[in-house]
């Protein structure tokens, strides 16, 4: 099989609609209240090192990806080991994607309209896009991108003159110290989810002075940017106390635009954002899992295994929570949950490889 090729350009827009994904529908560092901003800005300095490393992992065996180093260091049987815990990673991530947004849709739209049923649109479109293949991907994402970016920022513009900016004050009443959960938070949701591209990039054609991990950081760099002026924006115009209770704060904001009795009700263009960033985000998280699977069951091609794979996901989607509190609340879980998948096993994979080839070298 042909291996499929995308340019750094493409590469960058995936990841960022990967970072808006379910960041833009749900927010991100809100326990922070007034100061979810500074929390932001930590978040992603935080960050950068894993960035770093996620990128050297890539760059130590080039053209190979995340399974593929696995099974190059640890071999087979500790290899799947450490594979099947990826893929559930993948999985999970892809059932949690899923019900966000299904909650956002049935809670501002289709009340009527069974969770589930919206769960199959996704899933079938994701489905369609992975077997496509991540080349049509990134020529999606990287024409889509633009258009997104231009949404997101004219609503925010629109809504400068509503703008209170008292609701950003104290600034630091507790000091540093209660931002520092805040702050973890928003490095484990969004940014060290851009682990799974660990598992995507080895398809990027680098060219000169180009490098994975500067793909990784410019991806962060514009997406922290974009989220940090979101998040700005929901504060200034909701204050903290109304955006922290708030299934979806992003929405409520945008609803407030209106000039002039012509232009209003155009949160149905955020919505539109939410959920195209919300699909590149599963479809990444299905791409992932099926090469992860695929692996463990010895499959040559990835297309034979991700439908089932998506059913397992989209089924999962359906059972994982009762209510969008138990959403919300697990969204405090979720950063202690992701650190063997974000932090431990990058960590632990990297150093064997330089151990390995270390030993290589003697």
């Amino acid at each position: 099989m042909q291996k499929e090729l995308i340019t750094s350009k493409q590469g960058i827009s995936i990841m960022i609609l990967f970072l808006f994904g379910s960041t833009v529908v749900v927010g991100s560092g809100g326990d922070a209240k007034q100061d979810a901003w500074i929390a932001i800005i930590l978040g992603f300095f935080f960050s950068l090192p894993f960035i770093w490393l996620y990128g050297k992992i890539l760059e130590t065996f080039p053209g190979k990806d995340l399974f593929e180093v696995i099974i190059e260091v640890f071999g087979l049987s500790f290899g799947k080991l450490i594979i099947l815990l990826f893929s559930w990673y993948a999985i999970h991530l892809g059932a949690l994607v899923v019900r966000n947004f299904t909650e956002f849709i049935h809670i501002v739209s289709l009340t009527s309209t069974p969770q589930y049923v919206i769960a199959a649109f996704m899933g079938l479109i994701s489905i369609y896009m992975v077997k496509s293949g991540v080349e049509v991907m990134g020529r999606w994402a990287s024409f889509m991108l633009p258009f997104i970016l231009i949404i997101i920022y004219i609503n925010i513009g629109l809504l400068i003159k509503d703008m209170n900016w008292l609701n950003l004050k104290p600034v630091l009443y507790d000091g540093f110290k209660p931002l520092i959960k805040p702050s973890f938070s928003v490095f484990s949701f969004p940014f060290a989810e851009t682990v799974l591209f660990t598992a995507v990039l080895s398809s990027l054609k680098l060219k000169q002075n180009t490098s994975y991990g500067k793909v990784f950081f410019i991806s962060a760099l514009i997406g922290g940017v974009t989220i940090l002026l979101a998040t700005l924006r929901n504060l200034l115009i909701l204050g903290s106390h109304t955006t922290e209770v708030l299934f979806f704060p992003s929405f409520t904001a945008n609803k407030i635009i209106n000039i002039g009795d012509i232009l209003e009700r155009v949160e149905i263009s955020i919505s539109m954002v939410f959920l195209l960033s919300g699909l590149i985000k599963l479809s990444i998280c299905l791409l992932v899992a099926s090469k992860g699977v695929s692996k463990l069951f010895n499959f040559k091609e990835i297309k034979d295994i991700v439908t089932p794979v998506a059913l397992l996901l989209l089924t999962l989607s359906c059972i994982i929570y009762e209510s969008a509190n138990e959403m919300v609340e697990w969204i405090t879980v979720y950063p202690y949950y992701a650190i063997p998948f974000q932090i431990i096993l990058p960590i632990f994979i990297y150093v064997s490889m330089l151990y390995k080839l270390k030993l290589k070298k003697k």
